[in-house]
């Protein structure tokens, strides 16, 4: 029997590691793609193999993801903008991808480029696929219900979170 492996395409911040390691309590294989000067270095300790690589090569990203034998990946963290603009080194694929996809809009490049890891055989999952144990179930996670005045305010903050991402479908609606 096999064992499962997943690909981490890690951004910044704690949360690449932790989805490493807590995939690797499960059980399964970690192969990260990090990005220079970004991903945490401590990746390097929770994954089975890794490859730096520099914000917008795509095909070196596709050709890791390859090389690592995963079909499923996931995309963990983020990347800072002033940092993005400084080191940001497209190769001839992320070219194309930014140039169908016509703005630089966080929401359109990231769903194109999935899209383009999916064309390769490559399926991009929810980065909570392994996490259960860490993120909460939904419902009332404080001590008390939210009155009538809070579940207004929740409902306007979730409609604002959804106008100003650019994404009609990352939050359910609130009760």
């Amino acid at each position: 029997m096999s064992v499962e492996r997943i690909g981490l395409i890690a951004g910044s911040g704690r949360f690449p590691v932790l989805f490493a390691e807590t995939a690797r309590r499960r059980g399964v294989e970690v192969f990260a793609v990090a990005h220079r000067g970004e991903t945490d270095p401590e990746l390097e300790h929770a994954v089975a193999g890794i490859s730096w690589l520099w914000p917008g090569e795509l095909a070196a990203m596709i050709d890791a993801l390859k090389r690592f034998g995963v079909r499923r990946t996931v995309m963990v963290g983020g990347i800072a903008k002033p940092r993005l603009f400084r080191e940001f080194r497209p190769d001839a694929r992320a070219m194309a991808v930014i140039a169908r996809v016509g703005k630089l809009r966080d929401d359109l490049v990231l769903r194109a480029v999935a899209s383009e890891l999916e064309s390769e055989g490559i399926a991009v999952v929810e980065s909570t696929l392994y996490l259960q144990e860490i993120v909460p179930s939904a419902g009332v996670l404080g001590a008390r219900r939210p009155s009538a005045e809070e579940w207004s305010d929740i409902r306007f903050g979730f409609r604002a979170a959804k106008v100003t991402s650019g994404r009609a479908s990352w939050c359910a609606a609130a009760p």
